[in-house]
């Protein structure tokens, strides 16, 4: 007898199981999956905003210190810390709209994933905003939220940053190049008519 009732017992226990199972392959499973992608693209547009700001604030710091190079290190030869100091504003600017990019990229594809999760039937407005990105059909179409719109913001503005170093740079760099030759000019030419009678004299 208990031994029966052991069995009828191990007998639901397996059926509830198999139940489980079934209920875990339908909607809520992929609902369950698409919440963990939802928080795991948090996590990594975060880490893509961390690695703007950090890449940006070292680039600022090499350029402030090349600024200073004269002062700071007298051995180092003038034409490379101009090079330098070109290089610098180009790979900022280069980094702040490529990085801005991945990380708004990065926003969308979490934006994606809330709007599949809406379109599970029961699911719309439960967990996320009801009819968050309802309609649109790529990850590229997708809204930008609040962060999103900000980052781009931030990012636009360190661009502009960068080009307006790097056009005074580059132009600090053309006059150093064109005064050692107006000097050369104004030196082989007459400074004035009493200068030159005076070489004729001497001569």
């Amino acid at each position: 007898m208990e031994e029966k009732m052991v069995f009828s017992d191990l007998t639901e226990t397996a059926n509830q199981l198999t139940e489980f199972d079934t209920e875990l392959q339908g909607p809520t499973s992929h609902g369950s999956a698409l919440v963990n992608l939802v928080i795991n693209q948090d996590h990594v547009a975060q880490n893509w905003i961390k690695f703007l700001v950090t890449v940006q604030a070292g680039l600022a710091f090499v350029f402030a210190f090349f600024i200073k190079a004269p002062e700071v290190s007298p051995g180092l030869s003038v034409g490379v810390a101009r090079m330098i100091m070109v290089c610098v504003p180009l790979m900022g600017l280069l980094s702040s709209i490529s990085l801005t990019l991945i990380v708004v990229q990065e926003r969308k594809w979490q934006a994606w994933y809330i709007s599949k999760f809406n379109e599970i039937p029961g699911n719309n407005g439960v967990v996320f905003p009801a009819n968050y990105g309802k309609g649109t059909t790529t990850v590229f179409r997708q809204p930008l939220d609040a962060i999103s719109w900000n980052i781009t913001v931030l990012g636009s503005l360190m661009t502009l940053i960068w080009v307006v170093l790097l056009i005074g740079q580059m132009q600090a760099n053309l006059n150093v190049v064109r005064s050692p030759s107006a000097s050369v000019a104004s030196e082989r030419a007459p400074s004035s008519p009493t200068a030159s009678a005076a070489k004729t004299v001497g001569r």
